[in-house]
């Protein structure tokens, strides 16, 4: 049998535009009177596209776009910024996270997608990398490498080969750590069967 009380439910307010202006989240209580407290808040430029966004666990995001209308950056409330690039053609071809914390400034995540040549402008001291490089394969719009970094000095690193099918054919994995100066690179190969 259903039971009303148990029903985990989300609301959403939306303006003339039929953009999400509130949503407001299952622990949000309406009879309590403070669902502006817990609820998420956007604001809009008029092509429609978030330009602000205000949430209780993440404070104020700001969003910023090219004239084209992709998406150029989002500037968190801790000033950190999530950077997009594209390539001639529109396609997204990379994502950054630039971070500025008490050991400097730093790209904490990246994400390099279709094209590897670029890996080593963010990490130009890897060992063996124009190896693992050279194995890398069919990697037209997909993910090239995703890279996570610790501290200016300490990441991991993981990169991705992919079959004529499209399907991940090898994942390459690096690790740097403040106390082993790399474990170098290690290959894992993915056989598919097929049915």
């Amino acid at each position: 049998m259903h039971d009303p009380s148990k029903v985990i439910k989300s609301e959403y307010v939306y303006d003339i535009e039929s953009n999400v202006i509130f949503e407001i989240p299952p622990e949000a209580n309406s009879s309590t009177g403070n669902t502006g407290i817990l609820a998420t808040s956007y604001l809009y430029n008029t092509r429609g596209q978030v330009i602000e966004k205000i949430s209780p666990d993440k404070g104020h995001q700001y969003y910023e776009y090219n004239d084209d209308g992709t998406l150029n950056k989002i500037i968190k409330a801790d000033l950190n910024q999530l950077i997009f690039q594209y390539d001639f053609l529109g396609r997204l071809s990379s994502i950054y996270e630039s971070v500025y914390d008490d050991q400097g400034s730093y790209e904490r995540v990246i994400k390099i997608y279709d094209d590897c040549s670029n890996v080593a402008d963010y990490l130009p001291d890897i060992p063996a990398l124009s190896n693992v490089l050279s194995e890398i394969t069919n990697t037209r719009g997909r993910l090239v490498a995703d890279i996570a970094r610790l501290s200016p000095e300490e990441y991991v690193i993981d990169m991705f080969s992919y079959n004529d099918e499209g399907k991940i054919g090898a994942k390459y994995k690096y690790i740097k750590h403040a106390s082993a100066n790399g474990l170098g690179w290690q290959k894992i190969a993915y056989l598919l069967c097929g049915v």
